[in-house]
């Protein structure tokens, strides 16, 4: 990060798999409920193993990739491989339920730019983001490292599986950023909000008010919050009020 002009990301999906093995774009988002055909933003670059032979893609299905030797490859002796596969999404809605990169900021939802392994989903995955160092980085996923390098920092996040990821909100950018406590003590949540403010303005205690009992009222009806945090991402217009 950040994109390039044209709103891509490039990303490379590393695993340690059997060939052949299949890779595919989920046409769910969290929350959303209608199909979303996110595989028509990926385009696949390169394929290969750790010893650096090409490996061969397919279509499989609507939204996936079969990754398999090339024919005339002489077989090893085990099947298993180190696979990277590099590929590009295109990231330009910028919704609840998508993604959209730009040189100011990135809006991530997982399910629309990371490729899922169906035969590892409940696999623990873990995320690496670089992006410039002057950027921050929010996440309800387990952020377990933040690395500078020169001018750009490398933030690690983990997921237990495809699904945990799949609900991991990731916003990064130069936004404001602060978090509250929900729930009461025995069912105590982290409630965090990343503000987009062209203005740079800190992020107002009457929103952070009104959220918090937003929160505890759907406590009183719909009991403990099932996780631990929570993100809330605000991008204002240039000009308006709040």
């Amino acid at each position: 990060l950040p994109g390039s002009p044209l709103q891509t990301l490039d990303i490379t999906l590393e695993l340690d798999a059997p060939l052949p093995v299949t890779v595919a774009m989920p046409v769910w988002t969290p929350g959303a409920y209608q199909r979303r055909d996110w595989h028509r933003n990926v385009t696949l670059l390169s394929a290969r193993t750790a010893r650096g032979e090409r490996l061969r893609w397919r279509r499989q299905g609507a939204s996936g990739w079969r990754l398999s030797r090339q024919a005339k490859t002489s077989p090893p002796s085990t099947n298993l491989a180190r696979i990277s596969l590099r590929y590009r999404v295109l990231a330009r809605e910028l919704a609840d339920d998508a993604s959209h990169v730009d040189r100011s900021h990135a809006h991530l939802n997982p399910t629309s730019v990371c490729l899922a392994v169906p035969s590892q989903r409940g696999r623990e995955h873990t995320l690496f983001i670089t992006l410039p160092r002057r950027w921050d980085l929010a996440s309800t996923l387990e952020e377990r490292e933040r690395r500078p390098t020169g001018p750009q920092v490398t933030v690690r996040l983990a997921a237990k599986g495809y699904d945990e990821l799949a609900d991991g909100l990731i916003e990064a950018g130069t936004f404001r950023r602060a978090s509250i406590a929900v729930g009461g003590a025995k069912a105590k949540a982290t409630l965090e909000v990343a503000l987009h403010d062209a203005r740079r303005r800190p992020v107002p205690r009457p929103l952070l008010r009104g959220l918090k009992r937003i929160v505890e009222l759907h406590r009183r009806w719909l009991g403990v919050p099932p996780y631990r945090r929570y993100l809330v991402v605000i991008h204002t217009r240039p000009g308006k009020r709040y």
